[in-house]
């Protein structure tokens, strides 16, 4: 393919902000019509068809859902509920059909400040925007101005040429024209990429990558003579590499999407992991024309993984073991019948101690297996005070 249109541009950005969004979101990009006073189909490519047919041509104004008012306004809106906000009277019905429960909608502006469109992203539940859905989102919806605009000229000036064009000739004139429009193509689908906050690239229907943006050079200290084809072999790691070059072959063959975590060499020379997702893009005719990936990097959620595995082991083993001894040994010498009766009542002590303990123990792996997130929360936090938790040692 040597250009790729807006429509496909338009779907890598929506895909990019579902796909690094924090959230579980659905993305949306309207565009503003050629009259000015009506939203139209950009791109939803995980949003229910019936649902898009439904919104494309809503026109633009106060109270017309999240987007008809974000580019009304000339501001940012957020629903947090489609089902009691009054911006979604008329369409909370719709909201309601297809589990679009919260929305909040930026509006795209040129850089002479024209509204070109609005970026949505929808939630099934009642939410509001987390800071990295804002930071992504504003940085990529530059990104879909300055797509938006470019073919906006690109269609200015084909109309101007077609109003030149010389009559004689209209064969090898509609070529340049074609020509023309797929170079620009090709250059906004490329700067796309190279805005990207992650490490991206494109390969040919066959798997053979032929483009890779900056972030990915940083990262690696390679170049594209090395890289490219079937180059980037070299920064894998030898334990990994065949189950990802087999996933990724039968990812080829069959048109599904690749998704897997694996380790990538830095130019420092330090293995580091990433989430790798790459989406086949398809033409009218559903054939594949290309494949568009991104590697994200979750270096620090693995180590934290590791971090919260061996905090685990410790709680589980190095705490529980030895306490299940002492409380094996305290009931064996209760059970005895010579234990004088002062001894047996510290041994008492000392057994439900134990098993207060044992009790706390269970109640940590509990919160640390569901709410361990960057650090080892307070164990308050279960409401349980350890002092209460604990019977008092009144003698020695």
């Amino acid at each position: 393919m040597n250009g790729a249109p807006l429509s496909e541009v338009l779907d890598v950005i929506v895909r990019t902000v579902e796909g690094q969004s924090a959230s579980c979101v659905l993305g949306s990009l309207l565009l503003v019509s050629d009259d000015g006073k009506h939203l139209v189909h950009g791109a939803a490519p995980n949003l229910p068809l019936e649902y898009n047919e439904s919104i494309s041509g809503m026109p633009i104004g106060q109270s017309r859902g999240s987007c008809g008012t974000a580019a009304f306004t000339r501001q940012t809106v957020v629903v947090s509920d489609t089902q009691s906000d009054p911006l979604w009277s008329d369409f909370k019905q719709l909201a309601a059909t297809h589990g679009l429960r919260s929305c909040w909608s930026m509006p795209i502006f040129s850089p002479q400040r024209v509204v070109l469109g609005t970026f949505a992203l929808y939630h099934p539940v009642v939410a509001v925007p987390t800071e990295r859905d804002c930071e992504i989102v504003e940085l990529l919806g530059h990104t879909a101005a300055l797509v938006i605009e470019r073919d906006l000229h690109a269609r200015h000036r084909a109309t101007a040429e077609a109003a030149l064009r010389d009559a004689s000739d209209p064969a090898k004139s509609d070529a340049a024209e074609a020509r023309t429009r797929d170079e620009a193509n090709e250059v906004q689908f490329k700067q796309l990429i190279e805005n990207l906050p992650e490490l991206a690239w494109t390969a040919r229907p066959d798997g053979f990558i032929d483009f890779y943006n900056r972030r990915w050079y940083d990262y690696t200290g390679t170049t594209f003579d090395q890289m490219q084809g079937w180059g980037w072999t070299k920064v894998h790691d030898p334990g990994t590499l065949g189950a990802v070059n087999e996933r990724w072959l039968s990812c080829i063959a069959t048109g599904q999407p690749f998704e897997m975590e694996f380790p990538l060499r830095g130019a420092d020379g330090v293995f580091r992991w990433f989430l790798t997702r790459a989406q086949p893009l398809r033409d009218a005719n559903d054939k594949i024309v290309r494949w568009f990936g991104s590697n994200t990097n979750i270096d620090e959620r693995r180590r934290h993984e590791v971090f919260k595995e061996t905090f685990l082991a410790i709680l589980g083993h190095d705490l529980r073991n030895p306490l299940s001894t002492i409380l094996t040994t305290s009931r064996v010498l209760m059970m005895r019948p010579d234990t004088p009766v002062e001894i047996r009542k510290k041994l008492e002590r000392v057994t439900s101690s134990g098993v207060c303990m044992e009790r706390m123990i269970e109640q940590l792996l509990d919160l640390a297996r569901t709410r361990l997130a960057g650090s080892v929360h307070s164990f308050a936090a279960t409401g349980t005070r350890l002092e209460t938790t604990l019977p008092r040692s009144t003698d020695a």
